[in-house]
């Protein structure tokens, strides 16, 4: 019930497309199939390297003796730690069909895989991808670009990816950079907010301004450049596994599924396969070498990129980001990836009244200033007061609260259930990130305390006269301040272990002390105490 409450509905109304509407099931698979075509195309965009990309990867390789051979043991564990809930791809195999595969039919299915990877070849059945769309939330649904494509790919070729992972990742694994936290194991958006937000706090303290350059990319993921991305494996990888890189990437088809009817294949050149298993890892190899600086902070996740620079007034800090913004417009050109200065943008963080107003360019483009950015789901303000971050949180859950009413006040419904309904659809609004917001004002933290109280009320049907903490505790719901208390501390707790240095700072960098000109700033590692 509450699916059917949430879920917006798939079904998708007559499309408008240069002047002409699209209402037949064929019609509008045809559409996108069009569409998602041009859009898995590189960039056209003149390359200065082209050249040399492509005599790299022209050259002969060199040749080794195969013996990385996968047993019948590690295709069973594969098959065991993918995910149950997966759609299905062209050929409907689905996971619990896997499972009950026999011995015999995992040797066989073992034997595949390492002839796939001794001769260097994907097989061309695996690389079809079926495509359905999902409406975007709050655009127009008559417009066939507001809506996102989700790629059902063959389980069999996700299997044979998982077996591959771990032995790429000995490979290619140091050259990800440490300031990547995107689709990396023991790392999280959380993780490179508090980076983030720790040298912003760190800028206030010392009364120094700190701008921030949040760069978007165009289609990211969509047109990554395949000679590109080889060139930039081919001297680190094993002649087998280029190989079958190689393969994997070519030749890749796709079809757009629309109300039972499927459109006629098309072909993918550009990107890396969606809904894959080793899309992830080959889109962080092709940004790996994105430019760097001492004098900045770089904070990337995926796509999602922040750089970091502290000065005093801010003079400095325009000098740096310029430079790097000359150097970062030429890395982009080279390997024909647009970056989309518009939405792009700068942030000043500060408390100063007379710092200046930098101009930042990235190419011939002006990044435009603003007061406020989303990053990674949180958004931050230019004194990280976090109040814009929670008015929207709140917002949304009482729109939620609000979806969920009827439900949620069903005396015919068990209590247990509507609890359960509270803390599974509506506590994970406003929890994610709470490591991050929790350093707001307490003002700021009593606007979601107030929230649950109304939701706790509302679910209980309790009278006035009972009081809140009554409730929490008949409940066994904590209070807002326990549970970011607690949370803080669990992810503190982590990060002492952590195998990338940049993480482990946010546990050993701790605020000064309070000299008598100090800011009186609530920090993270007050929740600590």
């Amino acid at each position: 019930m509450t699916k059917r409450i949430t879920k917006e509905p798939h079904d998708i109304p007559p499309l408008h497309h240069n002047s002409r509407w699209y209402s037949s099931p064929t019609e509008k698979a045809e559409l996108f199939s069009e569409i998602l075509e041009s859009q898995f195309t590189p960039n056209d965009i003149h390359s200065q390297i082209e050249d040399r990309v492509m005599e790299e990867i022209g050259a002969p390789l060199q040749l080794s003796y195969f013996k990385d051979h996968f047993s019948p043991a590690q295709v069973k564990s594969a098959i065991r730690n993918s995910p149950s809930r997966k759609s299905p791809g062209e050929d409907n195999i689905i996971r619990p069909l896997m499972m009950h595969f026999p011995r015999k039919t995992i040797v066989l299915l073992t034997q595949i895989y390492n002839s796939c990877l001794r001769l260097g070849y994907f097989p061309s059945s695996w690389k079809r991808a079926v495509i359905i769309l999902i409406h975007k939330p709050k655009k127009p649904k008559k417009d066939p670009f507001s809506y996102r494509p989700i790629s059902l790919l063959s389980l069999f070729a996700k299997i044979l990816e998982r077996l591959l992972l771990p032995r790429l990742l000995n490979y290619l694994g140091e050259l990800i950079p440490a300031t990547q936290f995107g689709f990396r194991n023991m790392h999280s958006c959380v993780q490179q907010l508090h980076r983030v937000v720790d040298n912003v706090l760190n800028s206030f303290e010392e009364k120094n301004t700190c701008v921030g350059l949040f760069v978007d990319t165009e289609k990211a993921f969509d047109k990554v450049w395949h000679q590109g991305l080889l060139s930039k494996i081919k001297n680190v990888l094993p002649d087998s596994y280029y190989r079958i890189i190689q393969s994997y990437l070519a030749d890749r088809t796709f079809c757009v599924r629309q109300n039972g009817v499927t459109s006629r294949p098309r072909k993918i050149v550009s990107g890396v396969p969606q809904g894959s298993v080793l899309g992830p890892l080959l889109y962080l190899l092709y940004t790996s070498d994105m430019p760097s600086s001492q004098e900045l902070i770089s904070a990337q996740f995926a796509d999602d990129a922040a750089f970091l620079s502290v000065s005093h007034r801010g003079h400095q800090s325009e000098i740096v980001l310029n430079s790097f913004g000359e150097r970062l417009h030429k890395w982009s050109s080279d390997w024909k990836i647009k970056l989309n200065p518009q939405k792009s943008c700068q942030v000043i963080f500060t408390y100063l009244h007379n710092h200046i107003t930098p101009s930042l360019n990235i190419g011939l483009s002006t990044v435009p200033l603003s007061s406020s950015v989303r990053y990674l789901g949180i958004t931050l303000d230019k004194r990280l007061t976090f109040k814009d971050h929670i008015s929207a949180t709140v917002q949304k859950c009482r729109q939620r609260l609000k979806t969920l009413r009827h439900l949620l006040t069903n005396a015919a419904l068990a209590l247990p259930c509507r609890k359960l309904i509270y803390l599974q659809l509506i506590k994970p609004i406003w929890g994610y990130g709470s490591q991050i917001w929790g350093g707001a004002s307490a003002s700021q933290i009593r606007r979601v305390q107030t929230f649950q109280n109304r939701a706790l009320r509302l679910i209980t049907g309790a009278p006035w006269y009972v009081r809140n903490s009554t409730l929490h505790m008949d409940l066994e719901i904590p209070m807002i301040e326990e549970v970011l208390r607690s949370s803080y501390h669990r992810f503190h707790e982590r990060l002492q272990h952590h195998p990338n240095p940049l993480a482990q700072q946010i546990c050993d960098t701790h605020p000064p002390t309070r000299p008598h000109r100090r800011l009186k700033r609530k920090r993270h590692t007050d929740l600590l105490a």
